[in-house]
C-alpha cells in the first residue's frame, strides 16, 4: 500500500490558528508604523516648503511668503495651519497675496486628526532675499495619539528648519 503525502485537517487548522495569533499581535505595531510614517511625511512636507521658500527668495532676489490657506488655493486665510498653506513671491513687499504675484506651491489640508500649532501668533512667514526668516519660531505637528509621537519644526533666523520628536497632549 502506497502512502499519500500531505497535511491533515488538524495540522492545517493549527497552522491557521498560529497565523491568526501572530497577525493579531502585529496589527497594533503596523498601525503605529503607518501613523509614524505619515507624521514624518507631513513634517518633511513643511520642512521642504520652508527650504523651497528660502531657495526661491535667494534665487529670485524677492521676498517669499508662507501663509495659511483654507483650501481655495489662491489666497491666504486666517484659518488653521492644518487647513493647508501656500508659498508665493511677494513682488510688492506688502505680505499680501495680490493679483499677478506668483504662487510657488500649494499644500492641501492635513488628514483629519492632525494639528499644526505654531509658537506665538504666526500668521505668515516671510523669507527675505538674503535668506532671513521672520518671525522665527516653531511648528508642532501632532496627531490623535498622546505621548512622544509629534514633530517639532524649529525655524532659525537664518531660515534653516530642523525637526525633532516632541510630546503631544
Amino acid at each position: 500500500m502506497r502512502r499519500v503525502g500531505g497535511f491533515t485537517l488538524i495540522e492545517i487548522m493549527v497552522t491557521v490558528a498560529v497565523l491568526a495569533v501572530l497577525l493579531v499581535a502585529a496589527a497594533p505595531a503596523m498601525t503605529d508604523m503607518v501613523l509614524n510614517n505619515r507624521m514624518a511625511g507631513l513634517s518633511n512636507d513643511l520642512m521642504s516648503d520652508l527650504a523651497i521658500a528660502r531657495s526661491e527668495a535667494l534665487k529670485r532676489g524677492q521676498r517669499v511668503v508662507l501663509c495659511k490657506n483654507a483650501g481655495n488655493d489662491s489666497s491666504c486665510s486666517t484659518g488653521l495651519w492644518a487647513d493647508g498653506w501656500l508659498l508665493y513671491l511677494d513682488a510688492d513687499n506688502d505680505t499680501t497675496l495680490d493679483t499677478g504675484e506668483t504662487i510657488l506651491r500649494v499644500r492641501q489640508a492635513l488628514p483629519s486628526g492632525y494639528t499644526v500649532t505654531p509658537t506665538g501668533i504666526m500668521e505668515t512667514l516671510v523669507v527675505r532675499p538674503v535668506g532671513m526668516v521672520t518671525p522665527t519660531g516653531t511648528f508642532k505637528i501632532c496627531d490623535q495619539r498622546t505621548g512622544n509621537f509629534g514633530r517639532l519644526i524649529t525655524i532659525s533666523a537664518g531660515g534653516r528648519a530642523s525637526s525633532a520628536a516632541t510630546t503631544c497632549p
